[in-house]
């Protein structure tokens, strides 16, 4: 589906065996909480594994938010 979250372009995928890739982040800690609760409400993922791309905040800026909820994070 084509959210918006806070002008970000991140890409997540649901894996055949439940776990939920998302590849870059939103730029800060709220639209990096949104994204996470729309994950968990929508897509219940059995694990959730962030990959960072690169190091600017449009790749890292959900980090933070990433280890709170208990998501990989790969960079």
């Amino acid at each position: 589906t084509d959210r918006d979250f806070y002008s970000s372009n991140v890409l997540v995928a649901k894996m055949l065996d439940g776990t939920v890739v998302i590849v870059s982040s939103p730029f800060e800690n709220l639209g990096t909480q949104t994204l996470m609760d729309w994950v968990a409400k929508t897509m219940k993922p059995k694990k959730v594994v962030a990959i960072n791309t690169h190091f600017h905040l449009d790749g890292t800026g959900g980090n933070e938010i990433y280890k709170k909820m208990g998501a990989e994070t790969w960079s």
